[in-house]
């Protein structure tokens, strides 16, 4: 009796493993379908010019702010502000890199007053991949922040810099691909983010709002381990607010 009960259990134990195996072969499929997509997104569409095609805007009377960058900016509800337009021409999972380049498409002929800018994770979330690449990683994104604002100051637009968001909790399916230089190249990042501030370059220190005490964002704020929930955006509006209220003003 005793050896058919042990039989019985390691049949049972066996059928658990399997059907175990099959959830998570299934769950890593999944994944893995999903990062296919991406990239073969990317690959018809390289760095998004097709994404607003049929919206146009013509010039208004109202202050135009537009809010740019990856999804942190895409995802960026806008703010309930008397005589303000509000246009959002924030992308998924774009680098500084394709942001930039999609510039003279997206954000010249909006003309806006005051431009939003949230960008750089997606490039810095890969250092712990190419550890060789650690500096040239950094460097791009400084530069093209600084290319962002001289575009910008070519057509007198007032450009509000927002630091990189913190990161939060990483899943188990991130963390083969990821370390604690990710978060040494966000602050890294928002050094130079920071000391950028000048004539028509505003500083907005959303790192500095959404951050707990062990520098990741707090649990309140966020979504996943990238993205903030909808009290994070109204944490951020409320803030952003007092920011625009003195150049609404002038």
């Amino acid at each position: 009796m005793r050896h058919i009960k042990t039989r019985r259990f390691s049949q049972f134990l066996v059928i658990v493993l399997l059907l175990a195996s099959i959830g998570v072969n299934i769950f890593l499929f999944r994944i893995a379908s999903a990062y296919y997509a991406d990239i073969q997104r990317v690959r018809f569409n390289p760095i998004g010019l097709e994404s607003f095609y049929d919206e146009s805007y013509l010039p208004s009377e109202e202050t135009r702010i537009v809010f740019y960058g990856d999804s942190r900016a895409a995802q960026w509800p806008s703010p309930a502000v008397d005589g303000v337009e509000f246009v959002n021409r924030g992308i998924g999972a774009q680098t500084s890199n394709q942001i930039l380049l999609r510039y003279d498409h997206h954000v010249t002929p909006l003309q806006p007053d005051i431009l939003l800018v949230q960008m750089c994770i997606n490039e810095l979330k890969t250092v712990p991949i190419f550890e060789t690449r650690r500096q040239q990683i950094t460097e791009s994104c400084q530069h093209n922040t600084r290319q962002i604002i001289e575009n910008a100051r070519q057509t007198d637009t007032t450009v509000i810099l927002t630091t990189v968001f913190p990161v939060g909790h990483v899943p188990l399916q991130r963390r083969l691909f990821w370390s604690d230089d990710v978060a040494a190249a966000v602050d890294e990042t928002n050094a130079f983010l920071r000391q950028q501030s000048a004539e028509n370059v505003i500083i907005f220190d959303t790192f500095a709002l959404l951050a707990d005490e062990t520098g990741h964002i707090n649990s309140d704020y966020a979504f996943d381990t990238l993205h903030l929930n909808a009290a994070g955006y109204d944490l951020l509006n409320a803030e952003l607010i007092k920011v625009l209220e003195p150049l609404l003003r002038s």
